[in-house]
């Protein structure tokens, strides 16, 4: 009885260990599922995680001059 225990102890830690490594390779991955980066209709900037979006220049229009 007590090796039964020993057993379903250690693959539990098994199973523990083989779910962090899991994760911690999911984590390499998470800029390529970010969300703000699949709804940006602009340019993505991942450094800094924003969305830019260019809405026209700045120069004024040669009729308000």
């Amino acid at each position: 009885m007590c090796r039964n225990v020993m057993i379903r102890r250690g693959v539990g830690a098994a199973l523990l260990i083989a779910a962090g490594f899991g994760l911690a390779g999911c984590q390499d991955q998470r800029n390529e599922f970010n969300p703000v980066r699949f709804l940006c209709p602009g340019d993505f900037d991942s450094k800094t995680n924003t969305c830019n979006i260019p809405t026209g220049s700045r120069e004024k229009p040669e009729s308000a001059q």
